[in-house]
């Protein structure tokens, strides 16, 4: 029987020797203000990157059969559409290509 709670009290015995567990949680407390800090900071120079851009309207498409001499098709791509009028809203775009941070950021 003694074996027995001797086995039932070792699991409790072992876990209470760990003293790092406080040193952990204090190092990892500071490394997620660190991230937290980076990542406003990587926020803050996406935002002043961003252009604003009016939205309007537009047309898009294959123009031939309308606008060209021949009034052919000048596109044979399947995706390829005849001439439409196209509305966009305003939207902000950025300066620069996304860098691989800005990227992780978004994952």
């Amino acid at each position: 029987m003694k074996k027995y709670r001797i086995w039932l009290l070792a699991p409790l015995l072992l876990t209470a020797c760990d003293n790092n567990s406080a040193a952990k949680s204090t190092a990892e407390a500071g490394e997620s203000q660190q991230h937290r800090a980076g990542l406003q900071n990587l926020i803050r120079q996406v935002k002043n990157n961003l252009v604003f851009v009016q939205g309007g309207e537009f047309l898009m498409g294959d123009f031939g059969r309308e606008y060209g001499p021949e009034k052919m098709q000048l596109d044979t791509e399947k995706d390829s559409k005849p001439l439409h009028k196209v509305t966009l809203s305003s939207y902000s775009v950025s300066k620069f290509k996304t860098t691989n941070q800005e990227y992780q950021l978004y994952l």
